[in-house]
């Protein structure tokens, strides 16, 4: 009975804890420029994404997304939401980020290397369950995105402004060829029939 006992308690003592997967380790050591989250804030279109093999045509489709600062009554609901020992600090510079109609969710990090976790009433959402992704500032309107998960093999390159020439968009992606070269495109927020 003593032994049963002392299980138990031991059982009970257990703390569940999260750590990161060695692509995620990986990622976050290979990403460490500080990236402020200040600058993320804001309102951003998705104007083009990068993969091997996509090859897409262009689309009018334009993914909105809205950045701002967490309040404390978001940073406690996520933290009630996430009681377990995670490899982030939602004292770590958060913000919001909404997403499609209803998708929302917290980003958090000083590097370019962030962590996002679903909001608590989200679909997707579950205690351990967070994304590494990677945000490189390529100049003041454009950013560079991408999930670590997926080791760079898919990038969306993210706009303050919602319609973006060809001009543009090649220039801003020359400066950007060590990351994306030979990657295949899809843009958005056009009415442009091809690339």
């Amino acid at each position: 009975m003593y032994r049963l006992l002392s299980t138990f308690i031991c059982v009970l003592s257990f703390k569940f804890v999260c750590s990161l997967s060695e692509v995620d380790q990986t990622c976050v050591n290979a990403h460490k420029n500080l990236l402020d989250n200040s600058f993320l804030i804001g309102t951003w279109y998705t104007i083009c994404n990068f993969a091997s093999r996509l090859n897409l045509p262009s689309s009018s489709y334009c993914k909105e997304t809205i950045i701002k600062n967490a309040t404390k009554s978001d940073i406690k609901r996520y933290k009630e939401g996430y009681p377990l020992e995670n490899p982030f600090n939602f004292d770590d510079n958060p913000l919001i980020v909404s997403e499609f109609i209803r998708q929302k969710g917290m980003i958090m990090g000083h590097t370019e290397a962030k962590f996002y976790v679903f909001g608590p009433e989200n679909y997707f959402y579950g205690q351990d369950k967070y994304i590494v992704k990677v945000f490189r500032k390529v100049s003041e309107d454009y950013v560079l995105e991408h999930e670590c998960r997926l080791r760079g093999q898919f990038r969306s390159l993210m706009s303050r402004k919602r319609h973006v020439s060809k001009e543009q968009l090649k220039r801003v992606i020359s400066t950007m060829d060590k990351e994306v070269k030979d990657m295949e495109t899809q843009r958005f927020c056009t009415e442009d029939a091809f690339f």
